[in-house]
């Protein structure tokens, strides 16, 4: 069976900077299932994810150090230094090195992003019209 996440990378919550890429992803195991191996890995790795790693403002970076201690390579999660160099952790690089490390921790584990082509209804430009859907409900974030 395959199970379905939506999992948030940056301020989710929107109680900092606000912004944060959602990815889909398809799992062997359930949304709660997933949040235990996550639990028991951070004790197993003694990382604790989401407080070391990218976890404060502007930290876009992640060192040969914090990835021994994930017991991660480079060569495990794609990592392109030429990119790093330029762009740092970008949130594909953070969320390849986190599904990498609950992978190699839990063996047997499925995990992997899917893509979500359920279609927007709101879209960049203008159609073949000239029409152009604006900012819907802008004015109720302050």
């Amino acid at each position: 069976m395959t199970y379905k996440v939506k999992f948030p990378v940056g301020d989710w919550s929107d109680d900092g900077h606000g912004k944060c890429d959602w990815f889909h992803l398809e799992s062997s195991v359930s949304v709660e299932d997933l949040r235990e191996m996550y639990f028991d890995t951070c004790t197993r790795t003694g990382v604790a994810f989401d407080r070391e790693i990218c976890s404060n403002y502007e930290d876009s970076t992640i060192t040969d150090k914090q990835f021994k201690k994930l017991g991660l390579t480079k060569e495990e999660v794609a990592f392109d230094e030429e990119e790093f160099e330029v762009y740092g952790v970008t949130q594909d690089l953070f969320m390849n090195i986190f599904i990498a490390w609950l992978k190699k921790h839990n063996p047997g584990l499925e995990l992997s992003v899917s893509q979500d082509d359920t279609p927007r209804f709101t879209f960049y430009g203008f159609d073949e019209k000239n029409r152009h859907i604006g900012h819907l409900g802008y004015g109720l974030f302050q």
